[in-house]
């Protein structure tokens, strides 16, 4: 991977006052939005492009943020409707509409201290960063903070230490490809483990300048809380070649055990994004936990068409189903093919052609 040209970008935060770009997904926040956008334009940072991206709301989010473009005419405010994408598809396109090398994206129930941008521009400056982030104050259905440990390349992959609302270089953004339209939750953690292979760097506020909003119906107080291995899991299967074979291997058994009420967010996505491998292969995996292996081996099959160059994992599972099922023959061509793409899979892929083997001379039972 080459890195990102971090000189461009620190020479383009150096002119006075640069632009800077503040992204704003919605999707029903009738309620809290107008708060977030105030807290946007209270900024003591005054250079700033507001784009506000209507992710199909069926509220009156549209309207609210609407009155709001309307009673601040003198403002840089752009509000962008799109059809229903989820949060990663929402933020992308607002990224894409972004004419700032410094993108900044705010979920539309949080909020900035006045002094969030200035801090964040002043601090990459300082200390040649593309990445500014902070310490959170949480408020709301319940209170208290979130003070991250500094940034690391190797503990990125299996902590997230980014909190939420930061300030980047959108070239990052441009050379990870985006936020994966997969993610329904989680997908600012995924984003920093690919921007960790294009020399992140990242200056940290020691204040807490984001005020996170927690909902009583948040998704972040009920699954991502309490199933942080299963959400590592999923960043995991997103990014493979950067973690040992047997932490790939141990998330697809946790994604597979994932409750049904997040398998349906997974089908949702899947509906909207229909060329996503990684959304066919985590519904393979959950298919196959349930014992559908003809569902979960049309879907592998499908992945795996989908899939990047050199992406093994769906094709492993299907060899499984074909060895579990009786084609041995195949299943063995595939695990060889596994074992070349991904050489520390010798140890797994090879007890299963010996089983194969043994099943051959007889020697064991079928599964």
């Amino acid at each position: 991977m080459t890195s990102v040209n971090r000189d461009e970008f620190l020479k383009y935060i150096s002119l006075n006052d640069p632009l800077v770009s503040v992204v704003v997904p919605a999707f029903n926040k009738q309620d809290y939005i107008l708060e977030t956008l105030q807290s946007i334009l209270a900024q003591d940072y005054k250079n700033i492009e507001l784009i506000i991206v209507n992710d199909s709301s069926t509220d009156n989010t549209v309207e609210v943020v609407k009155s709001f473009s309307s009673n601040n005419p003198s403002c840089n405010i752009r509000v962008l409707d799109k059809p229903n994408g989820g949060t990663s598809d929402a933020k992308n396109f607002g990224i894409r509409h972004a004419n700032s090398r410094v993108v900044l994206t705010v979920d539309a129930d949080d909020l900035l201290r006045p002094n969030y941008i200035s801090t964040g521009i002043k601090m990459m400056r300082e200390r040649g960063a593309n990445l500014f982030c902070a310490n959170v104050e949480i408020f709301g259905a319940r209170t208290g903070e979130w003070i991250p440990h500094e940034y690391d390349t190797f503990m990125i992959r299996y902590d997230n230490c980014i909190a939420m609302a930061q300030m980047y270089d959108k070239a990052l953004w441009e050379a990870a490809g985006g936020f994966k339209t997969s993610f329904a939750f989680v997908e600012d953690w995924e984003l920093w483990v690919n921007f960790s292979r294009f020399g992140l760097v990242v200056a940290k506020a020691p204040e807490k300048l984001i005020r996170y909003r927690v909902t009583p119906d948040g998704l972040h107080n009920t699954f991502i809380e309490n199933n942080r291995r299963e959400c590592l899991a999923l960043v995991v299967t997103a990014n493979q070649d950067l973690y040992p074979v047997e932490d790939v291997i141990a998330s697809h058994d946790l994604i597979a055990a994932i409750p049904d009420h997040i398998t349906e967010r997974f089908k949702k996505q899947e509906s909207q994004h229909q060329n996503e491998w990684l959304l066919k292969f985590w519904l393979g995996l959950a298919a196959e936990k349930r014992g559908e292996a003809g569902e979960a081996s049309r879907l592998y099959g499908i992945s795996a068409q989908l899939a990047p160059a050199g992406e093994w994992q769906p094709a492993y599972r299907q060899a499984r189903l074909l060895d579990a099922h009786g084609d041995f023959n195949t299943a063995q061509q595939i695990y060889h093919q596994i074992r070349i793409l991904r050489p520390d899979m010798h140890k797994y892929v090879q007890s299963h052609i010996n089983d194969i083997l043994a099943r051959a001379r007889g020697q064991m039972p079928q599964k």
